[in-house]
C-alpha cells in the first residue's frame, strides 16, 4: 500500500498569509527496514523540555500532543519536563540545573512503555531539549536490555543500571569490563523482556543533554547513528549560540544529515530559524511553526492518526530570540565534556 505524502503549502501561499491545512492522508508505505504492522496499535510518549509542563507557554510538545487522535488504537502518555516535579522551589531550581530527576523521569515513562505495550504495538517517542534526550536514552535502553514485561517491573532498578554499564568511555570498547556488561545485557533481556521490541519513530526538537555541572559522556545508543530506530526526526535550531545547548546529533558531533537510511531506519536532522526556545514556541505567539508542522507531517507520514490543524502561516521573515543574555556568560565559562566530531573520544569545550 502506498500514496502520496501530505504536501506542504506553497511558499507563495505562505509568504501571502493564507490559511494552511494538515488533514490526516493515507501514509505512505514503511520502508523494508521497518518490519512493523500497520495494523497494530499505536503507543505515543512525549516528555516535555527543562521546566516546561502544561500551561499558558506550552511548549509544541503539549500542542503536538493535543493533537494526537486518543483512541483504543492509539494510547498517550505526557510527562512534564524536569525541574517541575519537585514541591520545593529551591529544588525545581537544582534540578534545572543538574537535571538530578534525570533517571527518575527516564524510568516513570520507560515504566509506562512496560505496562502498556503488547505485541505488534508501534512505539512513538517525541521530547523537546532534555526530554529529547529522555526519549533518546530510553529507546537505547529498549534496545541494549528490551522492554521488561508488565510483571518485571520490580526490576527496574537494574534495568537502567545494566544500561549505563554500557557506556563506552573510551576510544577501545571492546575490553572485558564492556563484554561483561554486554553479555549481561543479553541475559537480562532474554529472561526479563519482551521479545523483538523496536522503537518506530523517535521525533524531537533541539536535543540536549546537559546533565551536572560539566556534562557527561553520551550515554548507550543516543548518537551512534539512531539505527535502532525504524524512523528518526530531528529539528534543530539554526540560531541557538549557548554552548550547552549544543545539540546532541543522530552521529555524535559529526554533521547532521538529510534522508540518510542506515542499516535499520532512516534519518532525517533539518535546521530551523531559531534558538532553542524559538522552534518550540507557544503556538499562540506564532513563530516559528514550520518545526511543528514539520514534525507533524513526518510523524502522519509514518502512521500516526492526528486531529486536523488549520492556521495563519506567519511572514518568513521574524525576530529570533537572543538566547545569550548575560546570566549565561558566565556558565559559559565553566569547562563542559562534550563528544569530539566523529569519534568515541571526549573533548572540553
Amino acid at each position: 500500500m502506498s500514496s502520496t505524502p501530505p504536501s506542504s503549502p506553497s511558499s507563495d501561499q505562505r509568504l501571502q498569509g493564507e490559511p494552511s491545512k494538515i488533514t490526516q492522508k493515507a501514509p505512505t508505505q514503511i520502508r523494508a527496514t521497518c518490519t512493523h504492522n500497520r495494523e497494530g496499535r499505536i503507543i505515543v510518549l512525549s516528555a516535555d523540555g527543562t521546566a516546561n509542563k502544561f500551561g499558558e507557554k506550552s511548549t509544541n510538545v503539549v500542542e503536538f500532543h493535543s493533537r494526537i487522535v486518543k483512541s483504543k488504537k492509539q494510547i498517550t502518555f505526557y510527562i512534564s519536563g524536569i525541574g517541575t516535579h519537585n514541591p520545593s522551589p529551591v529544588g525545581r531550581l537544582l534540578d534545572m540545573a543538574f537535571a538530578n530527576s534525570f533517571e527518575t523521569n527516564i524510568l516513570i515513562a520507560y515504566k509506562w512503555l512496560a505496562e502498556n505495550y503488547e505485541e505488534g504495538d508501534r512505539i512513538f517517542m517525541f521530547g523537546f531539549s532534555r526530554g529529547a534526550y529522555q526519549v533518546r536514552v530510553i529507546a537505547g535502553m529498549i534496545e541494549r536490555v528490551g522492554l521488561i514485561y508488565p510483571g518485571s517491573t520490580a526490576q527496574l532498578p537494574d534495568v537502567f543500571k545494566l544500561y549505563m554499564s554500557t557506556t563506552e568511555r573510551s576510544t577501545n570498547t571492546k575490553t572485558k569490563k564492556y563484554e561483561k556488561a554486554m553479555v549481561l545485557c543479553r541475559t537480562f533481556k532474554k529472561a526479563f523482556s519482551q521479545r523483538d521490541v523496536k522503537v518506530h519513530f523517535v521525533g524531537v526538537w533541539d536535543t540536549v543533554s546537559s546533565i551536572g555541572v560539566t556534562g557527561r559522556a553520551s550515554l548507550p545508543e543516543t548518537v551512534s547513528g539512531m539505527s535502532h530506530v525504524c524512523h528518526f526526526r530531528h529539528a534543530l535550531a539554526l540560531d541557538e549560540r549557548r554552548v550547552r545547548f549544543w545539540p546532541e546529533h543522530a552521529h555524535a558531533r559529526s554533521v547532521p544529515t538529510t534522508g540518510q537510511l542506515t542499516p535499520s531506519g532512516d534519518v532525517k536532522e533539518v535546521w530551523f530559524a531559531g534558538s532553542h526556545s524559538d522552534i518550540v514556541a507557544n503556538p499562540e505567539l506564532k513563530r516559528f511553526g514550520p518545526a511543528l508542522r514539520w514534525m507533524t507531517y513526518e510523524a502522519m507520514n509514518h502512521g500516526l492518526e492526528m486531529e486536523s490543524y488549520a492556521g495563519q502561516w506567519e511572514s518568513l521573515v521574524s525576530t529570533k530570540s537572543n538566547s545569550l543574555k548575560v546570566a549565561w556568560w558566565t556558565l559559559e565559562l565553566l569547562p563542559l565534556r562534550r563528544p569530539a566530531y566523529k569519534s568515541n573520544k571526549v573533548t572540553w569545550m
